[in-house]
């Protein structure tokens, strides 16, 4: 188990190298503006927290990230997102492999319609990660990953959907992982769940913190003071502020991101 507790006095180099560089993003949906001129740095082997107050345009980033924001009928999009120097908006670029390289971890947990087993291995054997003959020790290696072996085990061949909602949730990062991304982003990943299985999924996101630069939307303040190392603000599609977690949860440079974090405001 990890300590949580500890998460913000975990060493936070202020010179990580850069994952993901946002250059002028600017989107809209049908026209209505969602994101307005936002530039910044998301760090490698970093958590970096997008926070602000509702529809301040926190799922539109972290969506814009991956390439799934265009899947949304008349979103528009400009600017440059820059994942280890690959423009992923150039031409040229297969927005698939961009998806399956920087998985994406929804709000609500959904199970396929199919067994576990088969919900870990989905991505993974369409994309030939796995042998069908390896499939259960492929599968396990995930499981494992996010402490959910042992209590599927005896159960790989049940529906998936028989899973409690944070056995889900870790199911979901599970079959994630089993793509092989490069970076794992998550959009709220904790607003359905109850406390004890939030605590898992925060193990998890400091478990895996080493290995992937991870990009989590949080409503939850505490939560984002316990597993991050980097804070991005935003208010009205603007990004206010950015920087270590220490510093703007502790000496924040901005009055409305003082507010919003003392919670007189959002």
């Amino acid at each position: 188990m990890i300590a949580l507790e500890l998460a913000s006095d975990l060493e936070q180099a202020p010179n990580a190298p850069a994952a993901f560089e946002v250059d002028r993003l600017t989107t809209a949906y049908r026209g209505r503006p969602a994101l307005c001129d936002i530039s910044c740095a998301i760090p490698d082997r970093r958590v970096t927290a997008i926070i602000g107050p509702s529809g301040c345009g926190k799922s539109t980033l972290v969506r814009a990230l991956n390439r799934t924001l265009e899947l949304t009928p008349g979103a528009r999009l400009s600017g440059s997102v820059r994942f280890g120097g690959l423009d992923l908006y150039a031409p040229g670029v297969d927005p698939r492999a961009a998806r399956r390289s920087l998985g994406l971890i929804h709000q609500q947990p959904v199970a396929f319609p199919m067994s576990i087993l088969e919900n870990v291995l989905f991505g993974a054997l369409f994309h030939g990660l796995c042998k069908k003959a390896d499939r259960e020790s492929y599968a396990r290696v995930f499981l494992e990953q996010v402490n959910l072996w042992e209590e599927v085990k005896d159960r790989l061949h049940e529906r998936a959907s028989r899973l409690s909602g944070g056995q889900l949730q870790r199911l979901c990062l599970a079959r994630a992982l089993a793509n092989g991304p490069r970076a794992i982003l998550m959009d709220e990943p904790c607003s359905a769940l109850d406390p004890f299985s939030t605590r898992h999924i925060e193990e998890q996101i400091l478990a895996l913190r080493d290995s992937y630069p991870i990009v989590i939307v949080t409503h939850d303040i505490g939560q984002a003071r316990r597993i991050s190392d980097h804070v991005l603000f935003l208010v009205d599609g603007r990004l206010v502020e950015a920087g270590l977690s220490r510093q703007i949860f502790e000496t924040p440079r901005s009055r409305l991101a003082g507010a919003f974090i003392s919670g007189h405001c959002g």
